[in-house]
């Protein structure tokens, strides 16, 4: 690791690119040491223009010995047949080095004995050779490439670490004035919310039953269903409905725990840990001196990941808490609490930026808040940077 992935990028471009490049690639069987990038990827080109892995000029095709040890390189691109010279799948080194054999999952092995590289489908060595070590070698790929992205993510992304930090920190006063808001409700108007959240659970519809006595009498050996569409009794028939006065919406001030304020101090207190590198040269070299340590890196990933997927989900939740502040659903209540046939008699009003709800039992038994949103606090956000993906 001693280049940044734009450096790798442009340094593989002007060599690929630079002369004739099949003139300079070297000859079967004579990579005593680990394949140059430039020839890697001059592979990769050429299975990607030609769909031949097995006529690439530096490629070994004939089949390995059996205890030949081996090293995955890079996995193939998927071979596009159409332009394949025969139109067939590709050939596989190791099982079938002169026929048809695989189109996907294809790798470049190193067999470092040989100083050979060949193409190879997936999955033949041990059936072929026995042991396991074919599957040790695509184990070691997969190690390998996780901990390439670790270094290449980190590298383009830990630079926005302060733009995430930025992001956050934006979120800190509507944070505090809906935990403002919140602690109001929860502390001084308990049985209205339980009322809420009950409502909520069985399907959020603000409704009234009304019951109502039809005339005349029923017939004694009428058997009717009794139901909300018909109480009957053997004096009177009765008709049930349903008034609708609106819906709940789906809003955190109804949750029975919620602290904006906490959920953003453990998001930034996480990122905080992590270096803030000025440029990607600078993240690249915090990123080589950790390389030796993958699970640092993985950490590094995990936390940048968290703290900005923690700006989405804090940012949702306010927009979710001042749902509940909407003069409409206000209307509503009031509407369905002052309903005479409802049970919970409720009160509540949004005007002039204040919402107002009552709840009274009798006249000593009563509870009710006012409360003052400030919304241009409620709303503030920040900006929160993309990753760029490897």
């Amino acid at each position: 690791m001693s280049q940044t992935p734009a450096q790798r990028e442009r340094d593989s471009t002007q060599e690929v690119t630079r002369g004739d490049t099949d003139a300079r690639l070297p000859p079967p069987n004579s990579f005593t040491i680990h394949p140059p990038q430039w020839v890697i990827d001059a592979f990769i080109e050429h299975v990607r223009e030609t769909g031949e892995p097995e006529t690439f000029p530096s490629i070994t095709t004939t089949t390995p010995p059996k205890n030949s040890p081996v090293r995955f390189i890079k996995r193939l691109p998927i071979i596009d047949r159409k332009k394949r010279r025969d139109g067939q799948e590709a050939p596989c080194a190791i099982c079938s080095p002169t026929s048809p054999k695989f189109i996907k999952n294809g790798v470049l092995a190193w067999y470092p004995e040989e100083g050979a590289i060949r193409a190879i489908g997936p999955e033949c060595g041990d059936t072929l050779f026995g042991g396991n070590h074919y599957a040790q070698a695509f184990a070691d790929l997969k190690k390998r490439e996780h901990e390439d992205w670790l270094v290449d993510f980190l590298t383009l992304n830990l630079t926005k670490l302060v733009s995430i930090l930025a992001a956050l920190n934006a979120l800190e006063e509507a944070a505090i004035e809906a935990l403002r808001l919140y602690k109001q409700l929860h502390q001084r108007v308990p049985r209205i919310l339980k009322k809420l959240r009950e409502i909520k659970r069985q399907g959020g519809h603000l409704i009234v039953t009304i019951v109502q006595e039809r005339r005349g009498r029923a017939d004694d050996n009428d058997v009717r269903a009794i139901g909300p569409r018909g109480i009957t009794t053997r004096d009177s028939e009765y008709d049930a409905y349903d008034e609708r006065f609106g819906q709940l919406p789906e809003t955190t001030a109804l949750l029975t725990h919620f602290d904006p304020v906490a959920e953003l101090n453990e998001c930034r207190d996480a990122l905080l840990e992590l270096p803030r590198p000025e440029d990607e040269e600078a993240a690249f070299n915090w990123v080589c001196n950790e390389s030796p340590d993958p699970a640092r890196l993985e950490e590094t990933v995990r936390k940048l990941r968290k703290g900005a997927h923690g700006y989405l989900q804090i940012a949702s939740r306010l927009d979710s808490f001042m749902a509940f502040f909407d003069p409409s659903l206000f209307d509503a209540l009031d509407r369905w609490g002052s309903h005479p046939e409802n049970d919970f008699q409720l009160s509540a009003s949004a005007e002039g930026g204040r919402f107002h709800l009552k709840h009274q039992v009798k006249w000593f038994d009563k509870e009710e808040v006012v409360l003052r949103p400030d919304f241009e606090k409620l709303r503030k956000r920040g900006q929160l940077p993309g990753f760029d993906q490897p």
